[in-house]
């Protein structure tokens, strides 16, 4: 066998030469890192989105107890004996007050014209079960109506009672408090 000189350019028998030209295809680490961080982007958003969406709706599961519970108060009332909200019956210092009926069949006595705080219960599992108390500041107002109607006996009598229900309520997580109001009349005026 004859011997080749090797030069510079030239590689030993049996090792496959290596093209000089970028013949191969692939992905360079800057391509790699660059897609990497678009995917991380990306998977952030969906986790802000994801976030946003729980708080919002445990936002509104808060809303909707504290609406609910000043709505069955003001159902209760309107239900009520129409003198029972015209003259209600008052406590031992003189406060007047009104019974209210819980889902337990419970009665809670509600000072009218002040703050009573319940703690409702929060509906978190589609089977109905509690896990969570809700505190609610709630405000009773009953105001007698200004327009006044001639009734069957010929005497002037108030038209009906203004029923009030201010509510507030605070936030376990954000310690930020919300407030609303419901308002609804019981009239004596027939609706037949």
């Amino acid at each position: 066998m004859k011997e080749v000189p090797a030069t510079a350019n030239s590689q030993p028998e049996g090792l496959a030469k290596f093209p000089h030209k970028r013949e191969q295809s692939g992905f360079t680490l800057v391509e790699v890192i660059f897609s990497l961080v678009i995917l991380a982007l990306l998977f952030a958003g969906l986790f802000q989105i994801s976030a946003f969406t729980k708080f919002n709706a445990e936002q509104n599961l808060y809303e909707v107890t504290a609406l609910n519970a000043a709505l069955g108060i003001i159902e209760q009332m309107k239900s009520a004996n129409y003198d029972l909200l015209t003259d209600p019956p008052k406590t031992v210092t003189g406060d007047p007050y009104f019974t209210l009926t819980t889902t337990t069949d419970d009665t809670i006595n509600l000072t009218l014209g002040s703050s009573n705080i319940l703690a409702v219960p929060v509906i978190t599992e589609a089977g109905g079960s509690t896990r969570k108390l809700l505190d609610i500041e709630l405000t009773p107002i009953l105001q007698s109506s200004a327009n006044r109607v001639q009734n069957l006996v010929n005497t002037t009598e108030p038209s009906g009672v203004w029923i009030t229900i201010n509510y507030s309520w605070e936030h376990p997580r954000t310690q930020k408090t919300h407030t609303g109001s419901l308002r609804n009349m019981v009239s004596l005026v027939s609706t037949y």
